[in-house]
């Protein structure tokens, strides 16, 4: 680099050459200023980025509890139609068993009044 400085102090004369090599060092400084805060951006950018995929992973994994629970939920309510409708069925039968018991009776009490009269 020194050679090059002597070179181009001889071309440009020395004061010119001094100045410009001035000039590109504190150009050299300020690109490499903004290089850091590129960097620095940049590993904010990176934290976010992560940050964003760990949030995305634990919402696709409530998503997946969520559908879970909604198919447990729909078959709870299948089952408690297939209850409901068993129940209905019981409730006709049990309402039939009454009436037939309600017959019976009225036949036992008719033929206890008929054997009661032959008497």
């Amino acid at each position: 680099m020194k050679r090059r400085r002597e070179e181009v102090n001889a071309v440009c004369g020395g004061g010119d050459a001094d100045d410009e090599n001035g000039r590109v060092e504190q150009r050299l400084a300020q690109v490499l200023r903004e290089n850091d805060q590129l960097k620095r951006a940049q590993a904010q950018l990176q934290q976010q980025l992560d940050l964003a995929k760990a949030n995305n992973e634990e919402l696709l994994q409530l998503a997946e509890k969520q559908q879970e629970h909604a198919q447990a939920l729909e078959a709870r309510t299948a089952h408690l139609v297939d209850v409901e409708q068993e129940l209905s069925r019981v409730q006709v039968q049990l309402v039939q068993l009454t009436n037939a018991t309600q017959v019976s009776q009225d036949v036992r009490s008719a033929v206890a009044n008929v054997q009661g009269t032959k008497a």
